[in-house]
């Protein structure tokens, strides 16, 4: 699992680039299996696929 934390320097410029990948800005900006998920409130939405998606990744 990668886990990028945003800190004060680069965090603008992450920010960016999230901007530009996933049309999302804010974090958690979160992906499974290089497949993005979205963020806080989308995996709340997919709680029910979670699992499923967790397996397929291999994370479970």
């Amino acid at each position: 699992m990668l886990r990028l934390t945003l800190d004060i320097d680069d965090g603008p410029a992450i920010q960016d680039a999230l901007q530009e990948i996933t049309n999302q800005r804010t974090v958690p900006n979160i992906f499974i299996n290089h497949q993005h998920i979205g963020g806080n409130s989308d995996l709340v939405a997919k709680a029910g696929q979670l699992s499923t998606l967790l397996k397929e990744a291999g994370a479970l």
